[in-house]
């Protein structure tokens, strides 16, 4: 309940953090183009791609059944965005990474090693999710899985921002 409670409110954030505004949107394109290196005429069509998988990963880890498939997608696509932050560090690039909508800070390692451990976490719920699904859990035990995973979501999202006031 944990692992899907992390992965789905990150990628819930992260989605709803891109479609706050006309702006976000504009700088999530922006941050596509420039970081993923996608020609302009498809920047747009692949972020809203990102933002469309991004919903599909929530509705996979809400529904019953869909568990294993959400887990399995979150970790592709946690997978891909690292690889492509390395990349992108690799060329020298000081981008900001507006991964949750509207950011300032460029990318750096800390973006790769967050996806890293969110992709590890997606992992390992594709593999106990089997074991675990359909089995009944106390309301005391579901409160704190949603209070552990909104910790742990919290601090994904602020991480630019905890850093910066601990600089």
């Amino acid at each position: 309940m944990t692992l899907r409670a992390t992965v789905a409110g990150t990628f819930l954030i992260s989605m709803v953090g891109k479609l706050r505004g006309r702006e976000t949107l504009a700088g999530f394109v922006m941050t596509v183009r420039r970081i993923g290196r996608v020609p302009d005429r498809f920047a747009a069509p692949v972020a809203a791609g990102v933002i469309v998988t991004e919903a599909g990963i929530v509705v996979l880890l809400a529904v019953p059944g869909g568990q294993v498939a959400g887990f399995a997608m979150a970790a592709a696509v946690l997978a891909g965005f690292a690889v492509v932050l390395m990349a992108a560090l690799r060329r020298g690039l000081a981008e900001p990474c507006r991964c949750f909508g509207k950011a300032e800070e460029p990318i750096g390692r800390r973006h790769v090693v967050r996806n890293g451990v969110l992709f590890v976490a997606a992992a390992a719920g594709a593999v106990f999710a089997p074991g675990v699904e359909g089995v009944p859990l106390e309301p005391a035990a579901v409160l704190l899985c949603l209070l552990a995973a909104s910790a742990f979501v919290a601090f994904v999202v602020l991480l630019d921002d905890l850093l910066f006031l601990f600089r």
